[in-house]
């Protein structure tokens, strides 16, 4: 049976996928067995920081809700908000996403196997999620870096007026 050079080469290209693909859940099988946390390191890292970003999501949102703040800004405190409730949507998918690609017997190949599958099928969602995160903190930073400069400004503004 001969090929065509065009169907060779799709035959040719297939098989260095499937080679990269299980070159790829190898080496994460045997990352998640050797883990203590039944977890890969980057997932476990992309975890660290989703619990982090989502504890100062909570402390932020409370200082927001406390009405005896000293937040003069009350148009600043709402925007601030607006970004604050979709932190917490986005740490919290990612947490339940990370959370369940945990092996609970990381020791045991068939589940390793599994979780290992199942991470890199989830993997372009998890880094959707990271930029999505990295962009609201962004996006607060800057929000809150304008309302700290409108405070250190109220005072040389008084002195005019």
């Amino acid at each position: 049976m001969v090929l065509d050079p065009l169907s060779a080469l799709s035959l040719a290209s297939n098989v260095v996928q499937f080679i990269d693909f299980g070159s790829k859940l190898i080496s994460e099988i045997q990352e998640i067995r050797q883990s203590a946390s039944g977890s890969t390191k980057e997932n476990a890292d992309f975890l660290f920081t989703a619990k982090a970003f989502r504890r100062q999501s909570d402390i932020l949102f409370a200082n927001l809700a406390d009405r005896t703040s000293s937040s003069s800004l009350p148009l600043s405190r709402s925007a601030l908000q607006e970004f604050v409730v979709p932190c917490r949507q986005v740490s919290d998918e990612l947490i339940a996403i990370l959370e369940d690609l945990k092996a609970m017997e990381p020791r045991k190949r068939l589940q390793s196997f599994w979780q290992a599958l199942r991470s890199i099928t989830k993997r372009r969602k998890i880094k959707e999620l990271v930029a999505k995160m990295e962009i609201l903190r962004k996006l607060v930073n800057s929000h809150l870096i304008t309302i700290l400069r409108s405070f250190a400004l109220l005072p040389r503004l008084l002195v005019f007026f």
